[in-house]
């Protein structure tokens, strides 16, 4: 046989079986993802991220597991019996090629249980499980966010009354007269 016909038949049969081979963790895109570090300790902690499935064909979220969690649920908001209610979801639809954002608003991760306390730019590696795409690992940071209520000026008995902050008494010859570093 000759060599170009050989090249073109082991072109050929390697096109064919990377076209039947099944979707691999790399066809999942993981993007933005990040865990919030509250100054206060808490048991449970949210993760947030997008997901793109860049394959050509459906894949769901199945499982979820954590290094820092006994548990990692998959949660959303739903209505149940008329009221928004959180319920836990089996898995997550990932349609091919379209973002979808793991938020507060939509759908989002839930790592239950949490080990040891999250701080601020700790990484925990987080699993996530597909139908088809199979397991995708990543180290998440975790981000330091606050309570609207952390810092003293922020504490006050009406929440639409903004504090006030008092007047410098001091002019500016004052200043310059009393600040050393000013001289």
């Amino acid at each position: 046989m000759k060599p170009k016909h050989t090249l073109a038949i082991l072109a050929t049969l390697m096109g064919s079986l990377m076209a039947a081979a099944p979707a691999t963790a790399q066809e999942i895109q993981w993007r933005e993802a990040w865990m919030p570090a509250y100054s206060v300790e808490m048991t449970n902690t949210p993760l947030f991220a997008t997901l793109v499935n860049l394959s050509q064909r459906n894949d769901r979220l199945i499982a979820v597991r954590s290094d820092q969690a006994e548990q990692v649920s998959i949660r959303a908001l739903q209505q149940v019996d008329g009221t928004l209610r959180e319920v836990v979801l089996d898995s997550l639809e990932l349609p091919a090629g379209v973002p979808i954002t793991l938020g507060s608003d939509t759908a989002w991760l839930l790592l239950e249980n949490t080990r040891t306390p999250v701080r601020a730019r700790s990484t925990h590696t987080v699993t996530l499980v597909f139908e088809h795409a199979g397991e995708v690992s990543r180290r998440v940071r975790a981000t330091p966010v606050r309570f609207p209520a952390e810092r003293v000026e922020d504490i006050h008995s009406d929440p639409l009354q903004r504090p006030v902050t008092a007047p410098r008494s001091e002019g500016l010859d004052d200043a310059l007269r009393s600040d050393p570093f000013l001289r």
